[in-house]
């Protein structure tokens, strides 16, 4: 019977949900077969050890991976367009005498 309710329950006793176990034990002796079994199931829940897993659809994992590349695309571009600009019209970043970034016009 107990190991019936251990391999039930198996699933719900880790991963993404905390789980609380009380184990009610009883002092009489005429209750000992009872209480040994109650003591080895929560031994043996207490082993237990899942991963917890996110739970997301394949989908949206794919359009957030693929935004996500966009935003970096979007991004490398700009500055690729700023790099040719500055190209284009002979400047270039030179630092001043306080080390603060200014665009120098090459003639």
């Amino acid at each position: 019977m107990c190991y019936t309710v251990f391999i039930c329950v198996q699933d719900n006793l880790g991963g993404n949900s905390k789980t609380v176990m009380i184990a009610t034990l009883s002092p009489s002796a005429d209750n000992y077969e009872e209480t040994l079994s109650t003591l080895r199931y929560a031994d043996r829940a207490k082993r237990i050890v899942n991963h917890a897993v996110v739970n997301e659809d394949p989908n949206a994992r794919i359009i957030r991976e693929l935004r996500e590349e966009v935003d970096m695309l979007r991004k490398m571009l700009n500055e690729a367009q700023v790099c040719f600009m500055m190209t284009r019209l002979r400047c270039e970043v030179c630092l001043d005498d306080d080390d603060e970034a200014q665009v120098c016009f090459k003639i």
